[in-house]
């Protein structure tokens, strides 16, 4: 995996990087008609896929898009992948497209879908990365009237608030929806305030995330008062701690929003929660004999 993924999981089958082709008709990339999830490998082993087949699921249904594989077959796929190019810590990416049809934009063209898994390397989130924390700034308005909460292809309104952070000189954006929070550019958003975790709900058009729902168990279990809820851009302020999640960073500090600095260090239930969670990786991928 050093110079980049030997196998790609391609329709059935394993093949190689270099000969894993999609076709130029395929409405994935003709109309961004698709999904995709992103499953993060921990010690080799794939860490909680059923999650985001469920999600995957969710949102086919909601698209009238036919899965090609069932979700045991899906799991096995992404199973063969990590094994294949020899992943040990990183993510796998499986993208599930409408198929190859008439280059016109009707669904009903298309009649066998396209699927495929690859794979990256990506190195665990280390204690300084953590908590140096990310800079965000404001972003556009987030596009939650259009497939609110599915994970789709078109990704382009959060590819745009990401150059906007890039060219801020931050880490991400934060995308809003009125003068409510939504989600940034690649994560969930949470606030603590006075002891208590709170999180934009799903009503806000945000994805919903498997490392926030996650956040929201690991409360449960710590003790920790939680809610989902409409959350506004100044509760960012009054917040104590703040911090993003998503599949492969986990929990990330934030230390700034739009150019102003309120948190130096990551607070307590950002790092219960963190730790927490990065015990959790480590119970439910650890193999025997490593």
């Amino acid at each position: 995996m050093e110079n980049g993924p030997a196998y790609v999981h391609l329709n059935g089958s394993l093949v190689p990087a270099a000969d894993a082709k999609v076709s130029v008709f395929d409405h994935g990339m003709l109309y961004a008609d698709g999904l995709f999830e992103t499953v993060r490998v921990v010690n080799g082993r794939c860490f909680r896929p059923e999650a985001h087949l469920e999600r995957l699921e969710a949102g086919a249904a909601h698209l009238e898009l036919r899965l090609p594989r069932s979700r045991e077959q899906l799991v096995e796929a992404l199973d063969e992948t990590a094994r294949a190019n020899r992943l040990d810590e990183g993510a796998l990416r499986l993208t599930v497209t409408r198929g190859p049809g008439s280059p016109i934009p009707d669904p009903s063209v298309c009649s066998v879908p396209t699927y495929f898994i690859t794979a990256r390397t990506a190195a665990r989130v280390s204690d300084e990365v953590f908590k140096r924390g990310l800079r965000l700034c404001r972003g556009p308005q987030h596009p939650r009237l259009f497939v609110p909460g599915i994970k789709s292809l078109c990704f382009l309104p959060y590819q745009l608030a990401r150059t906007s952070a890039r060219a801020a000189g931050c880490d991400d954006a934060i995308l809003l929806w009125g003068d409510q929070i939504v989600e940034s550019g690649i994560s969930n958003v949470c606030l603590v305030r006075r002891g208590a975790l709170m999180t934009p709900d799903l009503a806000s058009g945000c994805l919903p995330g498997t490392t926030r729902a996650l956040m929201l168990e690991l409360a449960a279990l710590l003790g920790i008062p939680a809610e989902e809820r409409p959350v506004r851009s100044d509760e960012l302020r009054m917040a104590d701690e703040v911090f993003t999640t998503n599949s492969v960073a986990g929990v990330m500090h934030v230390r700034e929003v739009a150019g102003e600095r309120l948190w130096d260090e990551p607070g307590p239930i950002t790092h219960s929660l963190r730790a927490a969670y990065v015990e959790l990786l480590e119970r439910e991928t650890r193999q025997p004999n490593r």
